[in-house]
């Protein structure tokens, strides 16, 4: 069973690679070990091929950088409202793309994605629990974090 998440895992990174790419124009890179504080948390469940739920943190640059990147605004005309909307249609496109991987022919259920503006410290940690997957990276010194709990 711990191979078969190894491969969920690989998967679940080429979908967040694949849309921080196409969709920002960001090219992330892998943080370890350190304890990173988030402003931003989106998030959304799935039934189906998996079930479960995807969650992503983002500090408040990096979530300003993909409403810059994919809308073509300056920094200032940014708005919560706009990240929220940015960060919420993220989570959807990584883990809409991430069961897609997994196996193309079946359909899955998504929840409504949600998001919300609230500090979240991530401590170090692996995430190496059965069916937990924890990912970190940065742009720039910017951080992102992705935790999956898959049934």
């Amino acid at each position: 069973m711990k191979e078969r998440y190894g491969e969920i895992e690989q998967q679940l990174i080429k979908a967040i690679f694949d849309v921080f790419e196409k969709m920002y124009y960001l090219y992330l890179e892998p943080l370890n070990g350190e304890e990173v504080t988030h402003e931003w948390q989106a998030s959304i469940g799935f039934k189906g091929i998996l079930n479960g739920r995807f969650e992503a943190l983002f500090s408040e640059e990096i979530a300003t950088a993909m409403v810059e990147n994919s809308l073509v605004l300056d920094g200032e005309e940014v708005t919560d409202a706009l990240r929220d909307d940015c960060l919420k249609e993220c989570v959807n496109m990584i883990c809409g793309s991430f069961l897609r991987l997994v196996d193309s022919d079946r359909i899955a259920h998504l929840s409504l994605p949600s998001c919300s503006k609230t500090k979240t410290a991530l401590p170090p940690g692996t995430g190496e629990e059965a069916g937990k997957i924890l990912l970190r990276f940065e742009v720039d010194g910017m951080p992102v974090a992705f935790r999956a709990e898959i049934e």
